[in-house]
């Protein structure tokens, strides 16, 4: 079952049960970067670095109370420079803002337990030409827990194993210990080789970046700031199994919860702006035989 919440997150989320979640999967305005409605309590506005971090804390506090304590928390925040022409402390012209690392220090400071920070290489993204940097191509995703006990499996998004892979993986598994001088790198790899042949298909062990391109705008909505479900699908098989509740509580065109729907999770979404009502549905193709599997609530 999928909900679509309608209105400002810091209230909607007050609607969903504690400890009701088990993954959380969000990518929210980024600071000053494209404005999506005229409301007031719309974030990404604000005047400030300080307020729109204020703001997005106050969401992700009700965020920390609807996740499972063995549940998982992944944020993806853009950066940006600073636009202003005057020296304001730290902040001057030129100067990147680091936006993202300093919302993951506050959410560390209020509890969060940061896991990863994996690098989203943008492929296909734009090329931002300027005379004195490099063109910026990649974002955060923050994976963030509650506890230090979480349920999550890394092998669910590993690439398959080449077949010379495998011979390894096979060697370290049988290899006489007695023939080893370092026998706690081998005991290391000897566990890996364990956990990866031990599985149906056997994958390698992830790292924390993604190659994944740029969500691609459709002509046929009108937000314009498209979330690659790659995403979202990734997050989703690393951190839940088939029919937890997903959450994105910043859900734009629901793409989170599409790729929930493909995945027999249940999904929350929460979008302020009702105008993207339209696009949720043919984003989820709600055709009359599909309407019953999606709950609106205003």
């Amino acid at each position: 079952m999928l909900k679509v919440y309608v209105g400002d997150a810091r209230e909607q989320l007050k609607k969903i049960e504690s400890n009701s979640i088990q993954t959380i999967i969000t990518s929210p305005p980024y600071l000053n970067l494209r404005h999506y409605s005229n409301s007031p309590l719309e974030i990404g506005r604000e005047e400030t670095i300080e307020e729109y971090i204020n703001n997005l804390l106050t969401v992700f506090k009700e965020c920390y109370r609807v996740l499972k304590d063995t549940g998982s928390f992944f944020l993806n925040i853009g950066d940006h420079y600073y636009s202003g022409t005057k020296v304001n402390g730290w902040q001057r012209p030129k100067q990147l803002m680091l936006v993202p690392q300093r919302v993951a220090i506050r959410l560390q400071e209020d509890g969060w337990v940061l896991r990863n920070q994996i690098a989203w290489i943008k492929e296909s993204a734009a090329v931002q030409p300027a005379a004195d940097r490099l063109s910026p191509s990649w974002e955060p995703i923050f994976y963030f827990a509650k506890t230090e006990t979480t349920d999550f499996d890394p092998y669910q998004v590993g690439e398959p194993l080449k077949a010379n892979t495998i011979q390894r993986a096979l060697y370290d598994l049988n290899r006489d210990e007695s023939t080893v001088k370092d026998k706690t790198r081998a005991n290391i790899r000897k566990r890996s080789a364990e956990k990866a042949l031990s599985q149906e298909h056997p994958k390698s062990f992830p790292r924390d970046f993604w190659k994944i391109p740029v969500g691609m705008t459709r002509g046929d909505l009108e937000h314009t700031a498209i979330f690659p479900i790659e995403i979202p699908r990734r997050c989703i098989l690393l951190s839940s199994k088939v029919g937890d509740t997903i959450l994105d509580p910043f859900c734009g065109t629901a793409t989170t919860l599409e790729a929930a729907r493909e995945l027999n999770r249940n999904a929350i979404g929460i979008e302020l702006n009702e105008k993207y009502l339209a696009d949720i549905k043919k984003r989820l193709n709600l055709n009359e035989q599909l309407v019953n599997e999606v709950e609106i609530i205003k």
